[in-house]
């Protein structure tokens, strides 16, 4: 059976660096039975980057202590408007203790990965059926003359498309999510390139904001990347008119 909204619900599966082979296999399945699926590794910013993407739904994929699950499961519950199901691994995380914490810190269901796949399903379509149904919104970002698609991944300026190559694209919407904040260089590399920070040269960072500032342009209704020495860049929004 098909999902219930009209338009097929959008999960984020949110994973650690060591649960990637699992939620992989959540994304495929849910995937196959006409789901949006998109996995989201964990980061500082898993907030911010759930908050953009607006899903029906955010599966928490808990195998491991790397992150803190009920620090997460706080945050979430406090901003968004879906439900989240958290699936544990390991037997321990199943203990009582485990399921109590995450419940009260927010989460709205607690499974085990073990159970079966008809379960899961079972489980999904649940909190799909808690949520009311609603028209999805074009998911956009405007900052001054420049409109940012997520769902087609293109860029207008002033109106005209753009060509923003993929990596120059996931740094843009990345700042453009927070705008006039800054982003640490850490969390970005995090967030755009999805591996451990110490793994990439500081350098393959400034070059992807050089390139992408070639791609912005200039003009008095353009929004500003602005460098922070060692620390990180902000988009700056231009002022209103």
């Amino acid at each position: 059976m098909g999902p219930d909204l009209a338009e097929p619900a959008r999960i984020l599966v949110v994973h650690s660096a060591g649960a990637v082979a699992k939620a992989s296999r959540f994304v495929d399945d849910l995937c196959v039975l006409g789901y949006n699926v998109v996995p989201l590794r964990i980061s500082r910013t898993i907030v911010d980057a759930v908050l953009a993407d607006d899903p029906d739904l955010v599966i928490i994929v808990h195998t491991d202590d790397t992150f803190d699950l009920a620090r997460v499961c706080r945050a979430l519950h406090g901003t968004i408007r879906c439900r989240i199901l958290v699936v544990c691994g390991s037997d321990e995380m199943q203990a009582e203790p485990f399921v109590i914490e995450a419940l009260e810190a927010g989460a709205d269901d607690y499974i085990a990965d073990s159970v079966s796949q008809r379960v899961v399903v079972a489980r999904v379509r649940a909190a799909l059926r808690a949520r009311p149904q609603r028209r999805r919104r074009a998911r956009t970002i405007e900052l001054g003359d420049v409109v940012i698609d997520l769902d087609a991944h293109s860029v207008l300026i002033d109106g005209i498309p753009v060509n923003c190559p993929p990596r120059q694209f996931d740094v843009l919407v990345t700042l453009a999510s927070a705008p006039g904040q800054m982003v640490l260089r850490d969390s970005l590399i995090s967030t755009v390139w999805g591996v451990p920070a110490s793994s990439v040269n500081p350098r393959r960072v400034r070059i992807a904001i050089s390139l992408l500032r070639g791609v912005i342009g200039t003009g008095p209704r353009r929004p500003i990347i602005e460098s922070v020495s060692r620390i990180g860049y902000r988009l700056n929004a231009p002022p209103s008119p």
